[in-house]
């Protein structure tokens, strides 16, 4: 039996849809905790037919088949650029930060315009994989106290094949940088309040519903079209009357005594930086638009838990649309060159 550690898992940028990579220099691959990006089939059973004389079903039948899964990975500060590439959409040129690049990630002018990517799976150095016409489903960043920075990435594709491996050679083209941290984080808090945050979760997902991309004359979806976007920021924190006031009474609170009214505490100050623990840092920063304050903040019931010493809460930002800059990744890297 093979082991999982001779496994290998790389993407690369594809110039159009129906277009698959195949030069192996073109990837780049990434260490990874776990992954489950495999072909997803469609099978249809005959169900229960009268006239067999028989209490078994009668069998099924394959229908359709596309790819989709998703990686968890810590560390890999240049790979995670393409994978947020295929979240956003669009990367401004790198532009000199002494000596390292910034790398800017945000919506397309066209918001549902995303790239496509070829994923390569070696599986425990048993089998090997691609997937053409791979979109980027969704992008989770958790981020608990005093540890290491951990992403999971959701995709979903439209064509699997089993291939060989001759020239593939992945470690040739392995991003094995070191992870970020959270003890070297530097959060931002709303204007409202301090956050201390013992876990802070992102969860940025868009709409790529498969239902309607099923055509007939075909076993493959026809695209993978964006439908819409969503942003959530989650926030265990330290609980203070200031925050409770102002997400659950009233964001004019100032102390004691509230009524409670309807009026949603907006406010896009937010902004989290997490660094490598090296002489010169790398980053990845996300921000909203503050100017607009893009982010309606709710507070989830609070429990009261004789077990623990710190009494805590937890808040969830919702991000929405705006004028401005709505989200904007900045991943800090010793890549000189863009994604693109």
């Amino acid at each position: 039996m093979g082991s999982p550690l001779d496994s290998a898992v790389g993407i690369a940028l594809q110039a159009a849809k129906g277009t698959a990579i195949t030069m192996s220099s073109s990837f780049q691959y990434l260490l990874f905790e776990r992954g489950t990006i495999s072909p997803a089939e469609i099978q249809r059973a005959y169900g229960r037919l009268a006239g067999s004389l028989r209490s078994l079903p009668r069998g099924s039948i394959k229908t359709g088949v596309y790819s989709g899964g998703d990686i968890d990975f810590v560390g890999a500060p240049e790979c995670v650029g393409w994978y947020l590439l295929g979240l956003m959409g669009e990367a401004a040129s790198a532009s000199e930060n002494g000596t390292l690049y910034d790398h800017v990630f945000s919506f397309a002018s066209d918001e549902f315009s995303l790239p496509y990517f070829t994923i390569r799976k070696r599986t425990a150095g048993l089998w090997h994989e691609q997937f053409q016409d791979v979109r980027i489903a969704s992008f989770t960043v958790s981020a608990p106290a005093t540890d290491m920075v951990r992403f999971n990435v959701g995709m979903v594709g439209i064509n699997p094949q089993k291939v060989a491996n001759s020239d593939w050679a992945p470690a040739s083209y392995l991003d094995d940088g070191v992870p970020f941290l959270t003890c070297t984080a530097t959060l931002t808090s709303p204007a409202y309040g301090t956050f201390k945050a013992t876990n802070i979760t992102l969860v940025q997902t868009g709409a790529i519903a498969l239902d309607e991309e099923w055509i007939v004359g075909s076993y493959y979806p026809d695209d993978l079209t964006l439908g819409g976007r969503a942003f959530l920021i989650d926030c265990i924190l330290h609980a203070t009357d200031e925050i409770f006031g102002k997400m659950v009474y009233d964001p004019d609170y100032v102390a004691t005594t509230a009524t409670w009214t309807p009026e949603i505490l907006s406010d896009g100050a937010f902004a989290l930086q997490l660094d490598t623990q090296e002489d010169e840092p790398q980053s990845l920063a996300v921000a909203f638009d503050t100017a607009n304050n893009n982010i309606d903040w709710i507070m989830q019931p609070v429990v009261i838990d004789g077990r623990v010493n710190k009494q805590l809460m937890r808040v969830i930002g919702t991000v929405k649309q705006s004028a401005g800059t709505q989200v904007a990744w900045t991943l800090t890297n010793d890549r000189s060159t863009d994604y693109a």
